[in-house]
């Protein structure tokens, strides 16, 4: 059994979870300092030890001050658990690096502790180190600046579930800052698929508040004074009751609702009846309707709010350029995204174009699974055609005689867009 620990929490990795190599991301939030105060623990802990990457990603609660001084009061979440062991650790803050396995501060004693536990593998060269810094540094240096327009920006998100929080998490990878509002319960995502709640909850400031009584909504004002955009998921009703219209137009926020439906937003409903209610589940031919493999309201409504968050704070900041007042409200519907999308099933219904008419253009059955094939362009469908065959039948029983991973191959070598169906 491996341990990492950290101000008194135990994070345990049982055999099974030790059993391969792989990533091991602590986010801990960093508690401690004065509103405004930037914290001096810049990276966490990054470090490359052979094939084991472990990393600890610092999440800004209340800023911490000094130099590595914050006490870390909290695992938010583990993404991946398949570490093998811990060899050596890196921890930088600012103007120091501690690369030998030692830490200053109150996490340092638990953690070295961990190091000295973990099962040992031969040590790392200087020189393999380097090499592996230097490879590193020239893969940053290649890739593109990540595209960061809200650097500077305070999200406050009162939506839990999916279409807020995939709104918050797309505009925290633009660089804004997001304050996640959770009700003492927790956000019922968490219980519904942890994997799902992790991503849309990375790098984000979790604060739990009970906004049904007075201290949580003086509370919550307290946040929305830090924030330009308000993100909710919830009927208008409810949004009333909280008084958030009028805390929205106090502080001038740009609030994107994402409600059910823009004509009744009172209606109950979820993904499943939006898109029932749109034509965008597959009947299936003679069987019954099935449940979508995807969650085309959630996803499209999110996405769709995060762009209208965009937009209402170019208004809300010229609003405020031109002495007109910043309060913007939009609303974003989830039935309006689907139906948006349900105009695409005019190229794919049972005689459409793109419904199975088309040889170039379906799914097959292979040896050890299916195969779909997309051969659309005059380019890709002459070469399947002198390769493969021209009809359906042609297609069907060139495609039988062998397993996916050959058609993956043949797809890479002779340039044609041909993938296994997963």
């Amino acid at each position: 059994m491996a341990h990492l620990a950290a101000a008194g929490l135990n994070l345990a990795l049982g055999p099974d979870a030790l059993d391969g190599v792989g990533v091991l991301d602590l986010h801990l939030r960093v508690a401690g300092g004065q509103q405004g105060d930037r914290c001096a623990v810049d990276a966490g802990l990054v470090q490359l030890v052979g094939d084991l990457h472990v990393r600890l990603v610092v999440q800004h609660g209340a800023p911490c001050v000094g130099e590595g001084t914050g006490a870390l009061d909290r695992i938010v979440y583990v993404h991946r658990r398949h570490v093998r062991d811990v060899l050596h650790i890196r921890w930088h803050a600012v103007g120091k690096t501690h690369d030998d396995g030692r830490l200053a501060g109150p996490f340092a004693a638990p953690v070295e502790q961990a190091v000295a536990r973990a099962p040992r593998r031969p040590a790392v060269t200087a020189a393999e180190t380097t090499a592996t810094e230097e490879g590193a540094a020239k893969e940053r240096a290649a890739a593109p600046a990540p595209l960061r327009p809200l650097e500077g920006v305070t999200v406050l998100s009162l939506a839990p579930n999916l279409p807020g929080p995939w709104a918050a998490w797309r505009l925290r990878q633009w660089g804004a800052h997001v304050i996640k509002v959770e009700s003492p319960g927790g956000d019922m995502m968490s219980r519904m698929s942890t994997l799902i709640y992790e991503r849309f909850s990375a790098e984000m400031e979790i604060v739990e508040v009970n906004l049904k009584n007075k201290t949580g909504r003086a509370q919550l004002a307290k946040l929305a004074d830090q924030a330009e955009i308000l993100v909710t998921s919830m009927r208008p009703s409810a949004a009333e009751r909280l008084g958030l219209p009028e805390l929205a137009d106090r502080m001038s926020l740009a609030w994107v609702e994402v409600v059910g439906s823009e004509e009744d937003p009172e209606d109950p409903g979820h993904d499943l009846t939006y898109q029932a209610a749109n034509g965008t589940i597959a009947a299936g031919g003679p069987e019954a309707p099935r449940l979508p493999a995807v969650l085309l309201a959630d996803v499209m409504g999110g996405e769709r709010a995060a762009g209208q968050a965009l937009a209402a704070l170019l208004q809300r900041r010229a609003n405020v350029a031109g002495g007109h007042g910043g309060a913007v409200r939009v609303k974003v519907s989830l039935e309006q995204a689907v139906r948006d999308a349900a105009v695409t099933t005019d190229l794919t219904h049972a005689e459409a174009i793109l419904g199975g008419t088309l040889p170039e253009y379906g799914i097959y059955r292979c040896a050890d699974g299916y195969v779909a094939l997309a051969a659309l362009e005059p380019h890709f469908r002459e070469r399947m055609e002198a390769l493969l065959g021209t009809s359906a039948e042609e297609l069907a029983a060139v495609f039988a005689e062998q397993p996916a991973e050959h058609w993956v191959a043949f797809a890479k070598e002779h340039d044609l867009p041909i993938v296994p169906v997963t």
